[in-house]
Order: structure tokens, then C-alpha cells, then sequence
């Protein structure tokens, strides 16, 4: 259907650049058919949501927005550690290594 991630940030991890990409198969269909139009509309929303910075890896990035202080600890060289989960939903369970944001942050 669609994909979307930054692929830029700044100085204080905010995103400066993103891309969006948009699977249309019937560009008829995708472009004039109101009831299909909605959906777009609502999908395009969701996946601007991930180039501003809303997704599962970069919740870690989050600032505290009176001081500018990141809310996730950084090791020696500014980046946020990765620790090792195990995924759910998925037969056989896997594991793997993400930057985890702070409790401050999300409650697990």
C-alpha cells in the first residue's frame, strides 16, 4: 500500500528529510474513485506520521521540550544504545536489537 521513513535529522534528532512511497497499481482507480480516495487520503496522513518522526525506532530521539535534553540516555558518541527484545506476534519468536526509548517516554 505505502511506506515512509525520514531519512535525515538534525543536530537534535528532529527530521529535516523523508520519503514516501505509494504502491498504486490502478492509477485510475487510485486518482478518481472517491471511495479510494479517502483511503489515500487517510494512508498518505498515516505515513507523513513516520517522516515526522513517529515510529517505533525513533521514539528514542524524543526530546524534553523545555530543556532540549534527549529523554533517552546516549552512550559516549550521542547515540541511543540498542538492547535486545524479543518480537511477539510473530511464529517462531525472533529477537532482535532496537534503541528502546526511556520510560519517560513509553511505559513497557
Amino acid at each position: 500500500l505505502a511506506s515512509a521513513t525520514y531519512c535525515s535529522s538534525d543536530q537534535h534528532d528532529r527530521p529535516v528529510a523523508g520519503i514516501l512511497s505509494l504502491c498504486i497499481s490502478d492509477t485510475y482507480n487510485f486518482f478518481y474513485n472517491p471511495d479510494q480516495i479517502k483511503r489515500n487520503i487517510v494512508t498518505i496522513m498515516h505515513e507523513m506520521g513516520h517522516i515526522l518522526g513517529f515510529n517505533a525506532l525513533s521514539l528514542a530521539n524524543f526530546r524534553d521540550p523545555d530543556t532540549g535534553k534527549p529523554l533517552t540516555p546516549r552512550n559516549e558518541h550521542g547515540d541511543v544504545a540498542d538492547v535486545d527484545v524479543e518480537c511477539t506476534g510473530v511464529s517462531p519468536r525472533l529477537k532482535s536489537e532496537i534503541p528502546l526509548p526511556s520510560k519517560e517516554i513509553m511505559k513497557f
